[in-house]
Formats: structure tokens, C-alpha cells, sequence
């Protein structure tokens, strides 16, 4: 989260990519005369709680040079001269459930990598506000690679955007979770099948 003054009117830009195998994303956030910015996520009740990050990077966001910053003992913000900047770095994702909490409005994209999608309303799903489609991504693998991040995009990435938000959230699936969703379907009409073919033999022998 960044701290950013109440009076930014126009509302900055969030991307996040979700690494291969899902278990962490990348995170590339613009902040606005800032002088510090604090690593948080929300908690179980909503509340702001500190996530732990690594490969922190900020850059100055006209030029895209290299910025100093400094960090805090425990490694949960950094501090820098004021001004407009670029923060990117790297967090943990647990159980395929991207959430994120700002202290004002963005627009927030999420890049799913190959293989994972968020569609099917019995699996996944995204906070309000957002809307899901598919994107060409494969430019952007190698320049997430020179950032040491392994990104497998495509020409179908599905992609979900929010616009003027606060607050994201998106589960998502594999799949390995789909095939398991098609076989349980395909048992539950199997049993369905077999309760149901008796009591309609019966049925119409009644009549």
C-alpha cells in the first residue's frame, strides 16, 4: 500500500502478474508524491496487516531510472525522497486467491499466467468492479524474464481489470481443478441416473 495524499484525483496504475505454478506474483504500482510506501495486505476482518516482499525495486516513473530508497528494520516499507515513482517487487500467493488493499483509487490489471483461468463461476471468482478478458501477453515474457520473473503468457492470457478501486480480489483455477469438477459431475448424474431410471419404471407401472 502506498501512503499517497488524499488530493491525487486521477487514479494510478496497478499491474500484477501471477507467477508460473501460482505460488507468487509480481507487482508493478505507480505512487504519487510519496515520500514512503508500506507492504500491507488485508487481513482476515479487512484490516491492513504487513506482507512480506522481496526483489523490491522503485524507479522514477517519467524516466524509468533507478531510485535509492531505504528500508525498515523488519523490511515491511521503504522510504525515499518525495516524489513520482514506480515500486515493483515480488509476494507470496496463497491458494490461487489474489487479494490486494490501496489507501485510495487505481486501476488495477491482474495477468494470469498459461493454464490458469477464472471464468467458471463454480471455481473462480473476482471482487465487484471487475471485468475478465483474454489478452496477448507473449511480449511481455521475456521482459518479466530480465526481471526474474517466470511469466508464461500467450495470446489468450486471461487478464482481469479494475477500474477506480481500492481493493482486488480474484480466485482462480488450474486445470487439474476443471477435470476434477467434470469427473464429479460426471458421478453425481451417473447416481442421478441410477436413482432416478427406478423411480420412473415404477412411476409409470403405477399409472
Amino acid at each position: 500500500m502506498a501512503v499517497i495524499p488524499a488530493s491525487a484525483a486521477v487514479p494510478l496504475n496497478a499491474t500484477f502478474f501471477v507467477y508460473d505454478g501460482a505460488e507468487a506474483f509480481h507487482a508493478e504500482i505507480e505512487i504519487i508524491n510519496a515520500e514512503r510506501y508500506a507492504f500491507v495486505e488485508p487481513g482476515i476482518l479487512g484490516e491492513e496487516v504487513p506482507r512480506s516482499v522481496t526483489n523490491t525495486t522503485l524507479r522514477y516513473t517519467d524516466n524509468r531510472t533507478a531510485a535509492e530508497f531505504k528500508t525498515d528494520a523488519f523490511g515491511r516499507s521503504i522510504s525515499f525522497e518525495k516524489g513520482n515513482y514506480t515500486i515493483e517487487y515480488d509476494a507470496a500467493l496463497k491458494n490461487k486467491d489474489f487479494q490486494f488493499i490501496f489507501n485510495s483509487l487505481y486501476n488495477i490489471t491482474l495477468y494470469l499466467p498459461q493454464g490458469y483461468d477464472v471464468r467458471n463461476p463454480l471455481l473462480g471468482m473476482t471482487s465487484p468492479g471487475s471485468e475478465v478478458s483474454t489478452a496477448d501477453t507473449q511480449s511481455l515474457t521475456g521482459e518479466l524474464a530480465a526481471k526474474n520473473v517466470t511469466f508464461t503468457g500467450g495470446n489468450e492470457t486471461v487478464k482481469v481489470f479494475w477500474q477506480n478501486r481500492a481493493f482486488a480480489e480474484c480466485r482462480f483455477y488450474d486445470s487439474m481443478q476443471v477435470f476434477l469438477l467434470e469427473v464429479f459431475g460426471s458421478i453425481w448424474l451417473a447416481v442421478a441416473a441410477v436413482f432416478a431410471v427406478p423411480y420412473i419404471m415404477t412411476r409409470r407401472r403405477m399409472e
